[in-house]
């Protein structure tokens, strides 16, 4: 076979990271529009918080806001701040 072919029944699933910095508050904005996230944001000191409904996740200055897909489309994954052990796209597909 010539065509890379899944490695696994299951897709993967996608994620979408931007780095809060303290100060690129219309990058994170911008961000979530992008993904469709309806989330308001507020800025207090140098952390972050996403006004979701009846969730507020808050991110620190440093950290990132990291946006999953099941397949059921986007949503936020609060229990993340940073891309540590995930695995790339690329790894589910061999050639």
């Amino acid at each position: 076979m010539t065509a890379p072919y899944p490695r696994y029944v299951q897709p993967p699933t996608l994620w979408a990271i931007q780095e809060w910095t303290g100060s690129n508050e219309q990058a994170v904005k911008d961000y979530l529009a992008a993904h469709s996230i309806s989330a308001a944001t507020a800025v207090t000191g140098s952390s972050i918080y996403l006004l979701m409904g009846s969730s507020s996740p808050s991110y620190a200055s440093g950290t990132s806001i990291v946006l999953r897909n099941d397949g059921g489309g986007w949503y936020v994954d609060s229990t993340r701040s940073s891309d540590n052990g995930l695995a790339p796209y690329s790894d589910y597909y061999v050639s």
